[in-house]
């Protein structure tokens, strides 16, 4: 039987908040922040399937992720929680990175 996906991958805000400058630490509301790999599945000690692309979560998130000051409210959409699911297969993936999901990693 036919594998459906080789990853699943949770990218959000990791545990060491850095802008998209790179410096360290949280700059307030209005900053955007490096995404991150949170979680994954299969575990990163899976041995049958190759690890994902270490630059996936820029690839996901490119715009970055930005500290809102209010939270959810059921009454207005815009503090809903977002969410992109995207779908890379190994063509999507060899067209943007046409020297291999290495190139991901520079």
């Amino acid at each position: 039987m036919a594998r459906i996906f080789e990853h699943f991958v949770l990218c959000g805000l990791g545990p060491e908040i850095r802008t998209l400058d790179g410096n360290k630490g949280f700059h307030g509301t209005g900053v955007l922040n490096m995404p991150s790999l949170l979680d994954q599945y299969p575990p990163p000690n899976y041995s049958l399937y190759p690890p994902p692309p270490p630059r996936l979560p820029t690839c996901v998130l490119p715009a970055g992720v930005e500290f809102y000051t209010s939270g959810f409210d059921s009454n207005d959409v815009s503090t809903f929680p977002r969410s992109y699911p995207i779908v890379l297969t190994a063509r999507v993936m060899a067209s943007l990175f046409p020297h291999g999901t290495g190139a991901m990693g520079r």
